[in-house]
């Protein structure tokens, strides 16, 4: 069937409005079609590294505030494979700038327009504490025009988590790996930091245009029930 959507969310530090189109199926096919327009925009803490820090001390300073925002239209087709399978391929018209928060600089729009593919595995019982089962998600991205008055980029990036089960609990690898050209704008940045990315590093402490994060976390269920 068609779904029909309207999303507005934030806080006092980002906001979004979206609306789109969602259709399982066209003519009959296995294939779906997704399309929203949205606006968003995101306020990022910038850090550098404190000097003069004795040899085991690692301390970050807080050096300025800015805005990401963007807004624009997303247009994707794809198709599930086997059970657990995703593969999609879309294409985006977007606008963005970024606003130095801190002296009260704001930018200038400029454009982006980009082909997209995307494939993901995801075999987890569950989202959230999965005891099993793994994710794969890799996307890639490239311009799609190429003009003076269009911001030009390459950008992939691979992305896996798995469970191990053992008697002692679910031991819980991950691993990613992404990579872009010089001209990759600002807002598309890899960032590195937070509960979900690097624990001990504020959120989006790292940004940059290569990451690398491999982590190894433990995960036990205590035999009591608290809800």
């Amino acid at each position: 069937g068609t779904r029909f959507f309207v999303r507005l969310g934030g806080g006092l530090r980002n906001k979004i409005v979206e609306t789109g189109l969602e259709n399982s199926r066209i003519f009959d096919l296995p294939i779906s079609i997704f399309t929203n327009a949205y606006y968003s925009s995101k306020n990022i803490y910038q850090y550098e590294y404190q000097q003069g820090n004795k040899i085991n001390r690692f301390n970050t300073i807080r050096l300025s505030e800015i805005e990401e925002e963007r807004f624009g239209v997303k247009a994707f087709a794809g198709s599930v494979v086997g059970r657990n399978g995703l593969i999609l391929a879309g294409i985006r018209q977007e606008y963005q700038r970024v606003n130095n928060l801190s002296n009260s600089d704001f930018g200038t729009y400029y454009s982006i327009s980009a082909l997209s593919f995307n494939a993901i595995f995801d075999n987890r019982s569950k989202t959230w504490f999965n005891s099993d089962g793994s994710l794969i998600k890799f996307n890639f991205e490239t311009t799609l025009l190429q003009e003076t008055s269009v911001v030009g980029f390459t950008k992939a990036h691979f992305e896996y988590s798995g469970n191990l089960n053992t008697d002692f609990g679910v031991i819980k690898p991950s691993f990613q790996l992404g990579f872009a050209d010089a001209t990759l704008p600002i807002p598309e940045l890899f960032n590195l930091g937070g509960e979900d990315s690097f624990w001990g590093m504020r959120e989006e402490e790292g940004r940059g245009r290569q990451i690398v994060n491999a982590s190894l976390a433990w995960q036990y269920q205590l035999p009591i029930h608290i809800i």
